[in-house]
């Protein structure tokens, strides 16, 4: 009887499994037909949208900045030492080292100044599990991040 029980057994998760195999496959079919259904404008509006909730990059150039500072757009790369300055003038894009205490940190945020100074704040230090309040000064010509606050 038990022997029975358990050939039965097998037969069911060997159906079961063979079931969510099909079951799967026409999900998939299902979404795929899904998205073929829909507008190519709205399409593009979701992952419009989507790029903006999730990889938000915040900028601005502002017309300000002197004649005698080059502009600039910079972005630090999150646990990472390293730093991207784009510059407008040659569009050429630079990485550049970052030297600090920590991984630049998560969620951190940065901003220029009207002087061209470059400050970077905030963020999440995750190995460590600290968030950090504090602001760094970043001296472009030796790549590093100084503490101010």
């Amino acid at each position: 009887m038990i022997e029975t029980l358990k050939h039965y057994y097998t037969i069911f998760i060997e159906l079961d499994a063979e079931y969510e195999k099909y079951f799967n496959d026409y999900e998939k079919m299902s979404k795929l037909q899904r998205l073929l259904d829909k507008d190519a404008n709205e399409i593009v509006r979701d992952f419009s949208d989507m790029v903006e909730r999730n990889l938000r990059v915040d900028y601005n150039i502002k017309s300000s900045f002197g004649p005698q500072l080059p502009q600039r757009l910079h972005s630090f790369q999150w646990n990472q030492r390293s730093a991207q300055i784009y510059r407008l003038k040659t569009g050429l894009f630079e990485k550049k080292p970052v030297q600090m205490t920590y991984e630049v940190p998560l969620y951190s945020r940065s901003i220029a100044t009207e002087t061209g100074t470059i400050y970077l704040t905030g963020g999440y230090v995750k190995h460590m599990g600290l968030y950090l309040k504090n602001c760094y000064r970043y001296d472009e010509l030796f790549g590093i991040l100084n503490q101010v606050s």
